[in-house]
């Protein structure tokens, strides 16, 4: 990790549990919902938003206290660019969840009329299922032997590039992209420095 601290992993792993429980009450209110359970939605949608909320509020403070800058090396830029990512993807589900819960509150929504809470909870799923992703590769990835983390990296190769895979990614919008973890933190690091180009050229002050 390049003299890198690891990052601690206890608190990181409560607020995984808490990030991957939080879709329970979502599954909670689909089911609820198509039998006009709307109390149990809106319960639902809120203790979903809640354990959101905490895992947010968990990153947020994460990134203050962490020992090191995302300048310091790849894996560093590597590690506050995907978190960064991830977490604008929850907040951003968080203003879906309240967004449904006004159309609820408001009679918007019904057990004959669910469009936006059905979108709301295949989005909040996807955001919880990247996070097992995020944490393999940032959290576990750096307790990990090196040897073993190129070798559950050829196994996720392998499985992304069956046929099969390969075709329900790509009808997902999804494109797979050959390529080793060094090459996609050279990138990240190619991309960094290009922006810092063009703040510098620009006279925009850098941090």
């Amino acid at each position: 990790l390049g003299g890198i601290q690891p990052t601690e992993m206890t608190r990181a792993s409560i607020f995984t549990v808490i990030l991957l429980a939080s879709s329970i009450p979502i599954f909670w209110m689909e089911h609820a919902l198509v039998r006009g359970h709307m109390r149990q939605v809106e319960a639902g949608l809120l203790i979903s938003f809640l354990m959101g909320a905490a895992f947010l509020v968990n990153t947020a403070y994460d990134f203050h206290e962490f020992g090191f800058g995302w300048r310091d090396n790849t894996y560093a830029s590597l590690f506050y660019v995907i978190l960064g990512l991830h977490a604008l993807h929850v907040a951003a589900g968080l203003l879906m969840n309240a967004t449904v819960q006004a159309k609820v509150v408001t009679g918007r929504v019904s057990a004959e009329h669910h469009v936006t809470p059905d979108v709301f909870a295949l989005y909040w799923h996807f955001v919880d299922g990247v996070w097992i992703f995020v944490f393999a590769s940032l959290f576990l990835a750096a307790q990990m032997p090196a040897a073993l983390v190129q070798a559950l990296y050829r196994e996720v190769t392998r499985i992304v590039q069956m046929p099969d895979v390969s075709e329900k990614l790509l009808a997902t919008g999804h494109r797979v992209v050959g390529g080793t973890p060094q090459q996609l933190a050279d990138k990240v690091k190619r991309e960094i420095d290009k922006t810092r180009k063009i703040m510098r050229e620009s006279g925009m002050p850098q941090q």
